[in-house]
């Protein structure tokens, strides 16, 4: 299954895809265009994650499984509960559009962020507290991620660079110079 955001009815699907030739084979394969444009032929909606007013702009799906989270250009993110489908708790807001959701690998932790922001936070992921604040990102903090550990932080700016932090600290470990655009 996959989490797909549904931009026109801005709500999101947890969704099982087959190839309607080959029903036994998912879309493991498939673009993520493939994905949305098939979505409503294709789709077995298993839970619907209602109650987005706005257009969903990122989602993460947590690695144990059990939460999803989904952020919107209104700056909104809503963590659900990914067995039942209903919001695990309030609603955060963030300041500007939420361009990406990352979670960590032990499911305690969210990176949530945007272009229009300078700086990427991390934030816990049932409470939404901020945890901790990394330096500054010329140009807007436009991706993030986290290692496999969860022991840095990987996240990409308007200006190009890459940066690497560590996650329990928020030094700046290493600055990768080299992309002539924007990081995403």
């Amino acid at each position: 299954g996959c989490l797909l955001a549904d931009q026109q009815r801005h709500r999101l699907k947890l969704a099982f895809h087959a190839y309607a030739n080959d029903p036994d084979r998912p879309y493991q394969d498939a673009t993520p265009e493939k994905l949305i444009a098939d979505l409503d032929l294709v789709a077995e909606e298993i839970h619907r994650f209602a109650g987005i007013d706005d257009r969903v702009t990122a989602v993460a799906v947590s690695p144990d499984g059990r939460l999803a989270l989904s952020g919107t250009s209104g700056g909104r993110i809503d963590v659900w509960d990914m067995t039942t489908g209903f919001r695990f708790r309030d609603t955060l807001n963030t300041k500007g559009e939420v361009d990406y959701l990352a979670v960590s690998p032990d499911g305690r932790t969210m990176l949530p962020g945007g272009w229009d922001r300078n700086t990427v936070s991390l934030l816990n992921s049932e409470t939404g507290v901020e945890i901790r604040r990394m330096g500054e990102m010329t140009g807007g903090a436009t991706a993030a991620a986290f290692s496999p550990d969860g022991r840095f932080v990987l996240s990409g700016g308007g200006d190009g660079r890459l940066r690497l932090w560590e996650a329990a600290t928020g030094k700046e470990v290493r600055t990768i110079v080299g992309h002539a655009l924007i990081v995403t």
